[in-house]
């Protein structure tokens, strides 16, 4: 959990109020089993859900709902990935340069 919440706090402190004072541990906790790569798709996916929000008027939440929304919406998606089925090719295409 130590790498995650170090990855999210050096993410986290770059961003502006409020949502750079979002609590890294919480989040560390909630993002178990995420890449680093998913780490930073929740930051900004968060700020964009929070830039939504605003957008719309809306109130904001606390900082720290965007990005467990987005740790949802994350584990959603590879779950839905996982589960489908591997496309099959019906036939065999020819690609590249051949001497003939």
């Amino acid at each position: 959990m130590e790498a995650r919440e170090s990855i999210l706090r050096e993410k986290l402190v770059r961003l502006a109020h409020p949502m750079g004072e979002a609590d890294a541990a919480k989040l560390a906790s909630a993002s178990r089993g995420l890449t680093g790569a998913d780490l930073k798709a929740v930051i900004e996916d968060g700020k964009l859900l929070y830039a939504h929000d605003k957008a719309r008027g809306r109130l904001p939440r606390p900082a720290e709902e965007y990005f467990l929304e987005a740790i949802d919406t994350i584990r959603t998606n590879r779950r839905n990935y996982a589960k489908r089925k591997p496309t099959k090719f019906t036939e065999t295409v020819r690609m590249g340069f051949g001497a003939e």
